[in-house]
């Protein structure tokens, strides 16, 4: 694992819990950089105080150890109670100190806090943002100063360097200088970078989100207002017409008002269904299926639909079982149902739908096929689309959704299979009606 990745990983463990789960991924950024600066500014000192100890600059090298030991302190802190400004607060004016007071007792050494001052300023806006960090910056900075100027008016015994000594510690802070640019610049910019992309990345899903949310509710509303308004019609008859309304006239028209709440319900449910798809919350098991068993079930259940427009259902296939990946209770509820229901709702009396059974090497291919009044091509184009409007009335009057096509396309892809769709409004140009075809995979 590279440095950086170390101390990345380092910088991630002690950032606190509530860092984390933070939405804010530019708050989670400047979380982890705080943790990283530290311990690189420990690491640093480490260096030095044992350079120190050797060379017998003891006061220095105290100075160091103190330092690291409260870098450690914040650190563990910081973890616990995830207080970032009093943290990082308490990290720069630890950097400050420190090193005013090594101007007073190493004075020879090269980096003086002249040098300094400026980019405490900057690490402090950084770290704690405009206001905060400069104001943090400048007390830092005005220790700093007086650090460098107290010597000059007062004498100071500082620790014994030798010009070897001098030399040495030059060459590692200048080294150690560089390294601590590299690591923090590296960690900071590589974070920042990230955090933006992935704040980009948030605000572009919300974007998108927000759109397909104004498309549902967009065909939310004009699908609703139809059954709206008959219900609306059926309540002025009950108010206006209900006693001069005879038994089975009334049966009927209770009878309409059923139909059109239970068509509400299922238009509210599908887009409750679309939303909980996008959104991640629906999950599918896939499992071994018996897609004949699972047909006539669905038939079962909506013979009674057929039978009201004398729709004869005709099954041909030459196993008795047709094993598919895919899951049992979606397949039949929300594939082959929908299907069905549409090629009955689109289909005159009296007429004929044929569901043909076919396996071909590790595919099972299901042809669901109608003769009713075929699909436009403005409604094919963006048949499986949930934001465009594509519901209309069947050859009875029947009201749909919009919503079945969108969610048979879902489904069909959790289960690795394919759709395709053949129509003909046309009766100039041979019968009219559309033929569904489903491709699954075969499971042994």
């Amino acid at each position: 694992m590279k440095i950086t990745d170390s101390i990345r990983a380092l910088a991630h463990w002690f950032s606190p819990d509530s860092a984390k789960q933070s939405s804010d991924v530019l708050e989670r950024s400047n979380y982890a950089i705080l943790s990283a600066s530290q311990i690189i500014a420990s690491i640093v000192l480490l260096v030095f105080f044992l350079l120190n100890i050797v060379n017998e600059n003891h006061r220095v090298a105290i100075a160091q150890i103190v330092s690291v030991a409260i870098f450690t302190i914040n650190l563990f802190s910081y973890k616990r109670d995830g207080q970032y400004s009093r943290s990082a607060i308490l990290f720069i004016l630890t950097l400050g100190m420190l090193l005013s007071f090594q101007q007073l007792y190493a004075p020879e050494l090269l980096f003086t806090n002249l040098m300094w001052m400026p980019c405490f300023s900057i690490f402090g806006v950084m770290l704690l943002g405009e206001f905060l960090g400069f104001f943090t910056g400048i007390i830092v900075s005005l220790l700093m100063l007086a650090a460098y100027l107290f010597p000059k008016a007062y004498t100071v015994i500082p620790d014994v360097f030798s010009r070897e000594e001098i030399y040495v510690f030059d060459s590692v802070s200048i080294v150690f200088c560089f390294v601590t640019f590299y690591f923090v610049s590296r960690v900071f910019v590589k974070q920042k970078n990230e955090a933006i992309i992935t704040s980009d990345q948030q605000r572009l899903e919300l974007f998108k989100l927000n759109e397909k949310n104004r498309s549902l509710l967009a065909v939310l509303s004009h699908d609703l207002t139809n059954p709206l308004f008959a219900m609306k019609m059926s309540l002025f008859k009950i108010d206006r017409k209900y006693e001069k309304m005879s038994e089975d006239q009334k049966k009927d028209l209770f009878s309409k008002m059923g139909e059109i709440t239970l068509n509400m319900e299922q238009l509210i449910h599908s887009v409750r269904s679309l939303q909980a798809f996008e959104n991640g919350k629906l999950e599918v098991a896939i499992e071994k299926v018996d897609l004949l068993e699972v047909v006539q079930e669905a038939l079962t259940n909506h013979q009674d639909l057929a039978t009201q427009k004398q729709i004869q259902v005709k099954i041909a296939q030459d196993k008795e079982h047709y094993f598919v990946k895919s899951e049992r209770t979606s397949l039949k509820n929300s594939v082959i149902t929908n299907i069905l229901t549409n090629a009955i709702k689109f289909s005159p009396k009296g007429a004929d739908i044929e569901f043909n059974f076919k396996e071909e090497d590790e595919q099972i291919k299901l042809e669901i096929k109608d003769y009713g009044i075929g699909i436009p091509h403005e409604i094919l184009k963006n048949l499986f689309r949930h934001d465009v409007t594509t519901s209309r009335s069947g050859t009875g009057g029947e009201k749909g959704t919009g919503f079945g096509m969108p969610i048979v396309k879902f489904y069909l892809d959790l289960y690795g299979a394919d759709i395709d769709v053949e129509t003909n409004e046309n009766e100039n140009i041979g019968p009219t009606g559309s033929t569904f075809k489903l491709a699954f995979q075969k499971s042994e």
